[in-house]
This record gives structure tokens, C-alpha cells and sequence, in this order.
């Protein structure tokens, strides 16, 4: 899922301050307004998001993993009373949960980050990356990630670039 107004959820780490304009209200014309949210752009916006995401996933019972700080682990048991692991990936506003029971570890970070409505649900895309399910021949059910949808994203660009200087990708190569 995508937590939609991710950074306004967030306390500035920063004093920033505004004039105030006609959208404000006549009364409030040119009074000084104190800032108290982050603000996408500014130096500490991601830290400070990151940090307030960061305390709601500890209350949760989360730790984050050591080798990535994106990752959130926390031990659980399920319905059949087995002890087993949930995950959490996150990356500024995009969530993935891998559980017994995704759609609940959403939903219990849904209360204090609302989602996007429409990015709830099956896992298709993370990070630009393709996701899909396949079944293996030993019966077990397994996700993919497919970086075919990034890397033709990349190589256009390439292309784009290249050819605003005349240049052109070489349709054979005898090295990388």
C-alpha cells in the first residue's frame, strides 16, 4: 500500500514559518504562520517522516532489521498456534507486508497512516519492481520480483537522452 499525505502526518524537526496569503482569510493577511508539519522538499522532510513512521512501528511490536532499516520484523503465532515471523518492507510512503495475515498488518497501520485507497490489496508493483505469484512444482506457493518493467523504464530514458545529442544505443555490443 501507499500512505497517502505521508509527510504531513509528520512533526517538523525544523521551525519554519510562512506569511500568510489571501488563501488564508482576510483577517490573516500578512500574519506570520508557524509551520508545525513536515514539508516535501525540505532538508529533514524524509527524516522527519521516517522517524514518526519509525515510532508507530515500534508501538506496533516491530523491530527493525539490523541489515536494513526498511525492514520490520516481529515474531507472531498463528490460528494454529505456530510462532512464525511478519515483515514489513518500507520505503518513504510505500508499504509492503509479508505474514500469515497481510491484509491485518495493513489494516493495523492503516489506523495511524491511512493508505491510498486503491494501493491496497495484492502486491503488483514495489520500488518499480514487477511482483507476481507462482506456483512451484513442490506444491508451495511463491512470490517473484521482475525488474523488467524498471530496466525498460531506464533504458528509454537512455535513449531519450541520447538522442537529444544525436546519439543512439549500439543494437550490438562486443562488451557491457
Amino acid at each position: 500500500g501507499d500512505i497517502q499525505n505521508a509527510y504531513l502526518t509528520a512533526p517538523s524537526s525544523e521551525r519554519y514559518y510562512t506569511i500568510c496569503g489571501p488563501e488564508f482569510g482576510p483577517e490573516l493577511i500578512g500574519c506570520k504562520a508557524h509551520i508545525v508539519r513536515a514539508l516535501y522538499g525540505t532538508k529533514t522532510a524524509g527524516k522527519d517522516f521516517r522517524n514518526h513512521l519509525r515510532g508507530c512501528m515500534e508501538m506496533l511490536g516491530y523491530k527493525a532489521c539490523y541489515a536494513d532499516r526498511d525492514l520490520w520484523i516481529r515474531e507472531a503465532i498463528s490460528d494454529e498456534r505456530v510462532e512464525h515471523y511478519e515483515y514489513v518492507l518500507l520505503y518513504v510512503d510505500d508499504c509492503l507486508t509479508i505474514g500469515k495475515r497481510p491484509m491485518d498488518q495493513i489494516i493495523q497501520i492503516d489506523k495511524y497512516f491511512p493508505m491510498k485507497p486503491n494501493s491496497v490489496g495484492p502486491p503488483k508493483l514495489y520500488l518499480g519492481a514487477k511482483i507476481g505469484q507462482l506456483h512451484l512444482p513442490n506444491g508451495v506457493n511463491a512470490y517473484y520480483f521482475s525488474m523488467s518493467q524498471y530496466l525498460h523504464e531506464a533504458i528509454r530514458n537512455v535513449e531519450v537522452n541520447l538522442s537529444r545529442k544525436g546519439l543512439k544505443l549500439l543494437k550490438k555490443a562486443s562488451t557491457p
